[in-house]
Protein backbone atom coordinates (compact mmCIF):
# COMPACT_ATOMS: atom_id res chain seq x y z
CA UNK A 1 0.00 0.00 0.00
CA UNK A 2 2.75 2.43 1.00
CA UNK A 3 4.70 1.51 -2.14
CA UNK A 4 1.67 2.39 -4.25
CA UNK A 5 1.39 5.78 -2.58
CA UNK A 6 5.06 6.48 -3.33
CA UNK A 7 4.68 5.48 -6.98
CA UNK A 8 1.54 7.59 -7.21
CA UNK A 9 3.35 10.59 -5.74
CA UNK A 10 6.23 10.22 -8.17
CA UNK A 11 3.86 9.90 -11.12
CA UNK A 12 1.88 12.97 -10.00
CA UNK A 13 5.06 15.00 -9.59
CA UNK A 14 6.39 14.03 -13.02
CA UNK A 15 3.03 14.75 -14.62
CA UNK A 16 2.86 18.15 -12.90
CA UNK A 17 6.31 19.05 -14.18
CA UNK A 18 5.28 17.98 -17.69
CA UNK A 19 2.14 20.13 -17.57
CA UNK A 20 4.00 23.19 -16.26
CA UNK A 21 6.83 22.75 -18.73
CA UNK A 22 4.51 22.82 -21.73
CA UNK A 23 2.73 26.04 -20.74
CA UNK A 24 3.67 28.79 -23.22
CA UNK A 25 6.08 31.28 -21.67
CA UNK A 26 4.06 34.16 -23.10
CA UNK A 27 1.00 33.05 -21.10
CA UNK A 28 2.88 32.92 -17.81
CA UNK A 29 4.63 36.21 -18.52
CA UNK A 30 1.29 37.97 -19.03
CA UNK A 31 0.65 37.62 -15.30
CA UNK A 32 4.03 39.10 -14.29
CA UNK A 33 4.09 42.76 -13.22
CA UNK A 34 7.33 44.13 -14.66
CA UNK A 35 9.15 47.09 -13.10
CA UNK A 36 8.92 50.41 -14.91
CA UNK A 37 11.16 50.99 -17.92
CA UNK A 38 11.67 47.25 -18.54
CA UNK A 39 11.16 46.26 -22.17
CA UNK A 40 10.64 42.65 -23.28
CA UNK A 41 10.62 41.90 -27.02
CA UNK A 42 9.71 38.71 -28.87
CA UNK A 43 9.12 36.24 -26.04
CA UNK A 44 8.70 32.67 -27.27
CA UNK A 45 9.03 29.05 -26.17
CA UNK A 46 7.67 27.36 -23.07
CA UNK A 47 8.22 27.69 -19.35
CA UNK A 48 10.71 24.84 -19.75
CA UNK A 49 12.80 26.66 -22.36
CA UNK A 50 11.95 30.30 -23.05
CA UNK A 51 13.63 32.74 -25.42
CA UNK A 52 13.61 36.54 -25.38
CA UNK A 53 15.06 38.44 -28.31
CA UNK A 54 15.67 41.61 -26.28
CA UNK A 55 15.37 42.51 -22.59
CA UNK A 56 16.23 46.10 -21.72
CA UNK A 57 16.10 48.72 -18.97
CA UNK A 58 17.26 52.33 -19.05
CA UNK A 59 20.90 51.33 -18.45
CA UNK A 60 21.25 47.68 -19.53
CA UNK A 61 20.31 45.81 -22.70
CA UNK A 62 20.40 42.02 -22.99
CA UNK A 63 19.98 40.30 -26.34
CA UNK A 64 19.25 36.70 -27.31
CA UNK A 65 18.22 35.64 -23.81
CA UNK A 66 17.43 31.98 -23.15
CA UNK A 67 15.96 30.74 -19.87
CA UNK A 68 16.00 27.07 -18.88
CA UNK A 69 13.92 25.90 -15.92
CA UNK A 70 15.40 23.16 -13.70
CA UNK A 71 12.93 20.26 -13.22
CA UNK A 72 14.61 19.27 -9.96
CA UNK A 73 14.02 22.77 -8.58
CA UNK A 74 10.28 22.33 -9.18
CA UNK A 75 10.28 19.15 -7.13
CA UNK A 76 12.02 21.06 -4.34
CA UNK A 77 9.44 23.88 -4.62
CA UNK A 78 12.26 26.34 -5.28
CA UNK A 79 12.15 27.21 -9.00
CA UNK A 80 15.62 27.86 -10.43
CA UNK A 81 16.42 29.16 -13.89
CA UNK A 82 19.64 29.12 -15.91
CA UNK A 83 20.01 32.22 -18.07
CA UNK A 84 22.29 32.71 -21.07
CA UNK A 85 22.45 35.93 -23.06
CA UNK A 86 24.40 37.94 -25.59
CA UNK A 87 25.91 37.60 -29.03
CA UNK A 88 29.19 38.77 -30.58
CA UNK A 89 27.28 40.67 -33.27
CA UNK A 90 24.85 42.44 -30.93
CA UNK A 91 25.32 45.17 -28.31
CA UNK A 92 25.19 44.46 -24.60
CA UNK A 93 26.71 41.97 -22.15
CA UNK A 94 27.35 38.29 -22.84
CA UNK A 95 27.29 35.51 -20.30
CA UNK A 96 25.35 33.12 -18.14
CA UNK A 97 23.98 33.00 -14.60
CA UNK A 98 21.81 30.77 -12.42
CA UNK A 99 18.83 32.40 -10.69
CA UNK A 100 17.10 30.77 -7.71
CA UNK A 101 14.96 31.82 -4.76
CA UNK A 102 12.24 33.11 -7.08
CA UNK A 103 9.62 32.48 -4.40
CA UNK A 104 11.69 33.90 -1.55
CA UNK A 105 15.21 35.33 -1.33
CA UNK A 106 16.43 35.99 -4.86
CA UNK A 107 19.92 34.53 -5.40
CA UNK A 108 22.35 34.64 -8.33
CA UNK A 109 25.13 32.06 -8.57
CA UNK A 110 27.84 30.89 -10.98
CA UNK A 111 27.68 34.02 -13.11
CA UNK A 112 30.25 34.48 -15.86
CA UNK A 113 29.63 37.76 -17.68
CA UNK A 114 31.58 39.83 -20.20
CA UNK A 115 30.86 43.55 -20.65
CA UNK A 116 32.33 46.25 -22.86
CA UNK A 117 34.45 48.56 -20.70
CA UNK A 118 33.12 51.61 -22.51
CA UNK A 119 29.53 50.71 -21.59
CA UNK A 120 30.59 51.01 -17.95
CA UNK A 121 32.61 54.22 -18.35
CA UNK A 122 29.60 55.96 -19.90
CA UNK A 123 27.71 55.47 -16.63
CA UNK A 124 30.38 57.26 -14.56
CA UNK A 125 30.65 60.96 -13.78
CA UNK A 126 34.37 61.49 -14.47
CA UNK A 127 36.32 64.76 -14.22
CA UNK A 128 37.55 64.46 -17.84
CA UNK A 129 35.90 62.81 -20.85
CA UNK A 130 37.10 59.22 -21.14
CA UNK A 131 36.34 56.36 -23.51
CA UNK A 132 37.42 52.87 -22.51
CA UNK A 133 38.39 49.86 -24.61
CA UNK A 134 38.52 46.14 -23.99
CA UNK A 135 36.21 43.89 -22.04
CA UNK A 136 35.47 43.60 -18.33
CA UNK A 137 34.94 40.11 -16.92
CA UNK A 138 32.56 39.52 -14.01
CA UNK A 139 32.82 36.18 -12.22
CA UNK A 140 30.17 36.08 -9.53
CA UNK A 141 30.18 33.16 -7.13
CA UNK A 142 27.00 34.25 -5.37
CA UNK A 143 24.80 37.28 -4.81
CA UNK A 144 21.90 37.14 -2.34
CA UNK A 145 19.34 39.92 -2.49
CA UNK A 146 17.53 40.86 0.71
CA UNK A 147 16.39 44.04 2.41
CA UNK A 148 17.56 46.69 1.94
CA UNK A 149 19.34 45.32 -1.14
CA UNK A 150 22.42 43.09 -0.82
CA UNK A 151 22.71 40.44 1.90
CA UNK A 152 25.77 38.51 0.72
CA UNK A 153 28.03 38.56 -2.33
CA UNK A 154 31.37 37.20 -3.49
CA UNK A 155 33.17 37.34 -6.81
CA UNK A 156 35.73 39.14 -8.92
CA UNK A 157 35.66 41.83 -11.60
CA UNK A 158 38.73 42.01 -13.85
CA UNK A 159 39.81 44.31 -16.68
CA UNK A 160 42.97 42.59 -17.86
CA UNK A 161 43.89 44.89 -20.75
CA UNK A 162 42.67 48.18 -19.37
CA UNK A 163 42.99 51.02 -21.87
CA UNK A 164 41.36 54.42 -22.15
CA UNK A 165 41.38 57.40 -24.47
CA UNK A 166 41.63 60.66 -22.52
CA UNK A 167 42.78 64.11 -23.57
CA UNK A 168 43.14 62.77 -27.12
CA UNK A 169 45.67 60.17 -26.03
CA UNK A 170 45.50 56.38 -25.86
CA UNK A 171 46.65 55.20 -22.45
CA UNK A 172 47.36 51.68 -21.18
CA UNK A 173 46.38 51.43 -17.52
CA UNK A 174 47.63 47.94 -16.76
CA UNK A 175 45.44 45.17 -15.32
CA UNK A 176 42.72 46.18 -12.86
CA UNK A 177 40.65 43.91 -10.59
CA UNK A 178 37.97 44.44 -7.97
CA UNK A 179 36.50 42.20 -5.29
CA UNK A 180 32.70 41.91 -5.08
CA UNK A 181 31.03 42.02 -1.67
CA UNK A 182 28.29 43.53 0.47
CA UNK A 183 28.50 46.38 2.96
CA UNK A 184 25.57 47.78 4.95
CA UNK A 185 23.09 46.53 2.38
CA UNK A 186 25.01 47.84 -0.64
CA UNK A 187 26.69 45.76 -3.34
CA UNK A 188 30.37 46.74 -3.31
CA UNK A 189 33.23 46.66 -5.80
CA UNK A 190 36.62 47.22 -4.13
CA UNK A 191 39.65 47.80 -6.35
CA UNK A 192 42.56 45.53 -5.48
CA UNK A 193 45.40 47.81 -4.33
CA UNK A 194 48.18 46.32 -6.46
CA UNK A 195 47.76 48.30 -9.68
CA UNK A 196 49.84 50.65 -11.83
CA UNK A 197 47.62 53.66 -11.09
CA UNK A 198 48.09 53.74 -7.33
CA UNK A 199 44.30 53.54 -7.15
CA UNK A 200 42.33 52.62 -4.05
CA UNK A 201 38.61 52.85 -4.67
CA UNK A 202 35.29 51.33 -3.59
CA UNK A 203 32.07 51.63 -5.56
CA UNK A 204 28.62 51.04 -4.06
CA UNK A 205 25.40 49.99 -5.76
CA UNK A 206 22.32 50.49 -3.61
CA UNK A 207 18.62 49.83 -3.89
CA UNK A 208 16.99 51.75 -6.69
CA UNK A 209 20.13 51.70 -8.82
CA UNK A 210 21.89 54.40 -6.78
CA UNK A 211 25.59 54.25 -7.62
CA UNK A 212 28.37 55.98 -5.69
CA UNK A 213 32.08 55.62 -5.09
CA UNK A 214 35.02 57.00 -3.17
CA UNK A 215 38.75 56.51 -2.97
CA UNK A 216 42.16 57.93 -3.78
CA UNK A 217 44.66 58.12 -6.61
CA UNK A 218 48.30 58.19 -5.56
CA UNK A 219 50.53 58.26 -8.65
CA UNK A 220 53.73 56.25 -8.34
CA UNK A 221 56.52 55.06 -10.65
CA UNK A 222 54.24 53.02 -12.93
CA UNK A 223 51.61 55.73 -13.30
CA UNK A 224 50.97 56.30 -17.06
CA UNK A 225 52.82 59.41 -18.21
CA UNK A 226 50.02 60.72 -20.49
CA UNK A 227 47.56 60.79 -17.59
CA UNK A 228 49.71 63.14 -15.54
CA UNK A 229 48.27 66.00 -17.61
CA UNK A 230 44.82 65.16 -16.22
CA UNK A 231 45.84 65.23 -12.55
CA UNK A 232 45.11 68.98 -12.08
CA UNK A 233 41.46 68.25 -12.93
CA UNK A 234 41.26 66.08 -9.79
CA UNK A 235 41.98 68.97 -7.42
CA UNK A 236 44.78 69.34 -4.90
CA UNK A 237 46.83 66.55 -3.40
CA UNK A 238 46.54 65.85 0.30
CA UNK A 239 49.49 65.62 2.72
CA UNK A 240 50.12 62.02 1.61
CA UNK A 241 50.28 62.91 -2.08
CA UNK A 242 46.83 61.46 -2.86
CA UNK A 243 44.06 62.86 -5.05
CA UNK A 244 40.61 62.28 -3.63
CA UNK A 245 38.08 60.61 -5.96
CA UNK A 246 34.33 60.33 -5.58
CA UNK A 247 30.98 60.46 -7.31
Amino acid sequence: MKQGVVYGGVFASVYLIFVIATIPARLIFSFVALPEHVVVENLSGTVWQAEIKRLATQDVELNQVTASLSPWSLLMFDPAVSLAFGDDLLPGPQGEVKVSGLLGTLTLTDADILLAANDISRQLDLPVPVSASGDVSVQLESLVFDKPFCAQASGLVSWKKAKVTALEQNVALGPLSADIGCEEGALTFTIQPKNDLGLTFSAYLRQGGKFSGQGYLQPADKFPEPLKEALPFLGKKDAQGRYRLGF
